[in-house]
């Protein structure tokens, strides 16, 4: 898993495409203003998962990086 949490201009879908093991997921919650430039085919030939998420505005008593880091400690490979 690779989670792309920049987005602006910055090139980071396909470094993130670049860095997923082959059949990995890249998860993506930075906010583009434009569609960003998106390199297919390493997505098509490593089979790779493109997965967009909404976060940092979710209600309740807990932060979502708060959850994120107690799932992560709950099982750390994921």
């Amino acid at each position: 898993l690779v989670v792309e949490t920049v987005g602006g201009k910055a090139d980071t879908i396909n470094d993130a495409v670049h860095l997923v093991r082959r059949r990995g997921t890249v998860t993506v919650l930075g906010l583009f203003p434009t569609f960003p430039n998106l390199n297919a085919l390493a997505l098509v030939l490593k089979e790779v998962r493109l997965l967009g998420a909404m976060t940092y505005g979710r209600s309740g008593e807990r932060a979502d990086f708060e959850r994120a880091l107690d799932l992560l400690a709950r099982d750390p490979q994921g």
